[in-house]
């Protein structure tokens, strides 16, 4: 099991992306978004950009999601078990969930 506490970094930038879904670190969970905002440009160049955040647990991964609906720029946001399904022309990137998270969900409570 991952120990959320334990993981603190995953590399620098240019290795949390690949064109292989397999580069993708395993995680219990997955929410996996269209991000429109860096498709088509620098790295992404001719891709699509799919953006994976890495989830120790179910909730932390349904509090992610939330969040990820209400942004304008991720679209095509799921909450996974597995990695997503390989694609071409996808660029795939992957983060750990941000530190401050959970203020992001209680202003998402707040609006509605």
């Amino acid at each position: 099991m991952i120990d959320e506490n334990t993981i603190t970094d995953l590399g620098p930038s240019e290795s949390r992306r690949s064109t292989r879904v397999k580069d993708i670190p395993e995680f219990p969970y997955y929410v996996a978004v269209t991000d429109m905002f860096f498709s088509g440009w620098g790295p992404a160049e001719d891709k699509s950009n799919r953006h994976i955040i890495l989830c120790t647990n179910y909730d932390q991964a349904y509090d992610l999601r939330r969040i990820a609906e209400a942004r304008q720029e991720w679209t095509r946001v799921k909450l996974l078990k597995n990695k997503p399904a390989q694609r071409s022309g996808v660029l795939y990137s992957w983060q750990l969930p941000w530190h401050n998270y959970k203020k992001d969900e209680a202003l998402l409570n707040d609006i509605q």
